[in-house]
């Protein structure tokens, strides 16, 4: 998936998907629910908790 697709998915921008994979910002505790949920993930496993 591309930063474009993804962000599409998101409904952000692709400079926002940048900055986050750049670290120079990091996604709201909304987003990083919104994303786990699409990933069909925990939180954990997104902050490198859990392996699954």
């Amino acid at each position: 998936m591309t930063q474009k697709e993804f962000a599409a998915v998101l409904n952000v921008s692709g400079n926002t998907i940048h900055s986050w994979e750049t670290d120079k910002q990091e996604p709201s505790m909304f987003m990083l629910i919104v994303i786990s949920n699409f990933f069909d993930v925990s939180l954990d496993y997104l902050f490198g908790k859990a392996d699954y």
